[in-house]
């Protein structure tokens, strides 16, 4: 887990894409025989208007661990981001099969990046 709390939206890929560069060639370094890769799931804190209280941490982590999966079910090594919406503040189901309700009726939307 990586918490940037200075970060800027429109700094978020630059930094997604350092973060993969870094990569790019360190199994050689370590002396791996292939190269290392990373996924990633993102989200903002706090989402559309509301205040980020303990409920909303434990909530994105939930989001975020979603984000993750949709990458490793796309072909792994690349960042998805959790776009949320005001609907989210009011959700109650944060069961997995509610997450994926939430998505489905685009409360939430997933971006890969």
């Amino acid at each position: 887990m990586l918490i940037v709390p200075t970060i800027k939206k429109q700094s978020f890929k630059a930094l997604n894409d350092r973060l993969h560069d870094a990569l790019t060639n360190l199994h050689y370094k370590l002396g791996l025989p292939s190269p290392l890769t990373m996924s990633i799931g993102a989200a903002w804190l706090p989402w559309e208007n509301s205040q980020t209280d303990l409920h909303q941490w434990e909530h994105s982590m939930l989001l975020t661990d979603l984000a993750l999966y949709r990458v490793k079910e796309t072909g792994r090594n690349g960042t998805a981001f959790v776009h949320t919406t005001k609907g989210l503040n009011d959700w109650l189901n944060w069961s997995k099969e509610g997450i994926e309700k939430a998505e489905k009726q685009a409360v939430i939307t997933i971006e890969r990046i």
